[in-house]
């Protein structure tokens, strides 16, 4: 009886996994933050996104939570492949694991020396018989084809005399160097948590109907009082928010190789931010940890009656592609994401404005209101010691045109730390949102040779003026060498 066999392709777990998150978003959740015994049944599996630029891959374990191999895909001249790495011993050979692999070893693995084995396409079917090298006692065998490669397209195994002719090696080098470092999620288009349509981006924007209030701190006594109006100003948002998509529509039409994601503005709900953080997709975005420096538990657009904070996630609007980078080993070049992401601030919200304190946005600020931590609430707020948190405190940006002209990620990062009252020495090139309200605050990611791991200077820009740089560069390129 012919072996049956489940090859999964890596454009099949990106569908797979978009189709799990609106299916059984707990279950996502397993596969990104933790493993999945469901997302295929017989083996334990788990997918990384490539959040901050890392890299793109699903691991298969046993059902005894060894790790036995890893998937990943490349892109070569407008194909896609996905490349198998064997990662099981002569001691954890396991038959069964195979079927989802395009690989059988009907003898098993030897610790030394060859052993036969068939190479199968992604329907099962037999590409080829070879050999597998032994790896030796503690290490992983290979191949004899060297590379395990199936070409997404119509699931045929790549032997290596077809990926490695001696006119072009560029497929094998791709595989060779490139490993898992590849935008494989961009060139699907899989973003978790995005909208699927701009109505429903900006049906987030909508104001709820809760009152919110302002404790103020006199003797140790709480002073409430409600404050009228809603949290934000519903219409001067979406207005806002439409300018701003109008810009990336016109920019991505103009430049079809350039994509759009739209991320929802949402509640916070509570929770351990270390596990909701890592999978769940409203929190964490491809292109950064949800909105920067406010952490992952969102932005305070206000207080309830009790002085606890109430916490949302922006909307944001990220344009997004790739493009070749630097030659690794002279042979091929090594494809980089780049984008430009722009947060929707909460026009009209009291909490973008400076609060009765008066301190700069740069001090120290306190999260939490006086029932999560009552005794450290009254010495640090109660007691003077530190600043209420507010937006304002956290959507700071610098101001319009101040782009790679002056830098605050040093004071955002670790400087406020040391600064608790009064004023500060970047207070003048930060934006100063009761002035200007028609703007967004961006994070350019744009330039060849930014570093996109690290930390973004943050900044104000109208809507017109956010794509500016995108549109120069396009210039710059379409124009003939002298």
């Amino acid at each position: 009886m012919s072996e049956v066999k489940r090859i999964p392709t890596f454009s099949w777990v990106l569908r797979r996994a978009e189709a799990l998150l609106r299916k059984d978003p707990a279950e996502y959740g397993k596969l990104r933050g933790g493993t999945s015994d469901k997302f295929l049944k017989g083996c334990i599996s788990r997918l990384d996104l490539g959040e901050s630029n890392a890299s793109v891959f699903l691991t298969l374990y046993t059902p005894q939570g060894r790790k036995y191999a890893t998937l990943h895909g490349v892109r070569h001249k407008g194909e896609l492949y996905t490349v198998y790495h064997p990662q099981w011993f002569a001691t954890t050979y396991r038959k069964r694991m195979h079927r989802f692999l395009p690989v059988s070893l009907p003898q098993g693995v030897k610790p030394t020396g060859q052993t036969e084995c068939i190479y199968f396409n992604a329907d099962g079917t037999v590409a080829m018989k070879g050999f597998w090298h032994g790896g030796r006692r503690g290490r992983a065998g290979s191949p004899c084809e060297e590379y395990m490669v199936i070409r997404d397209r119509d699931g045929k195994f790549v032997k290596r005399d077809e990926m490695n002719p001696l006119q072009d090696r560029s497929l094998y080098n791709m595989v060779e160097f490139h490993r898992a470092s590849n935008p494989v999620d961009l060139w699907h288009d899989f973003l978790p948590g995005t909208c699927h349509s701009k109505l429903d981006w900006y049906s987030s924007m909508a104001v709820p109907k809760v009152p919110h209030f302002q404790t103020k701190w006199a003797s140790g006594q709480a002073e409430v009082t409600e404050l009228p109006g809603p949290l934000w100003d519903e219409q001067k948002m979406k207005t806002l928010a439409a300018r701003v998509h109008s810009e990336a529509l016109r920019v991505s039409k103009q430049y079809p190789h350039i994509k759009i994601a739209l991320y929802p503005m949402a509640v916070c709900t509570d929770g351990d931010p270390k596990e909701l953080g890592h999978h769940d997709p409203v929190t964490l975005t491809r292109f950064s940890q949800r909105h920067g420096d406010a952490s992952r538990d969102g932005y305070v657009l206000g207080r309830d009656k009790d002085d606890e904070p109430i916490r949302y996630y922006l909307p944001e609007l990220v344009a997004y592609w790739t493009l070749p980078g630097d030659k690794v080993g002279g042979h091929f070049q090594v494809e980089a994401a780049r984008w430009i992401r722009v947060v929707i601030p909460p026009v009209g919200c009291e909490s973008l404005l400076m609060g009765p304190d008066k301190t700069s946005a740069f001090c120290k600020f306190y999260r939490w209101g006086r029932t999560k931590y009552p005794s450290n609430y009254t010495n640090t707020v109660v007691g003077g010691r530190s600043a209420l948190e507010r937006a304002y405190h956290q959507l700071v940006a610098g101001a319009d045109n101040t782009w790679q002209r002056k830098s605050i990620r040093h004071f955002l990062n670790g400087g406020r730390s040391y600064h608790r009252h009064g004023e500060h020495t970047a207070d003048k090139v930060i934006h100063d949102w009761s002035e200007k309200k028609s703007v967004a605050v961006v994070w350019d990611n744009s330039p060849d040779r930014v570093e996109v791991w690290s930390a973004q200077d943050p900044y104000v820009s109208r809507p017109e003026d956010i794509f500016k740089s995108i549109e120069e560069k396009e210039l710059m390129d379409s124009l003939p060498l002298c």
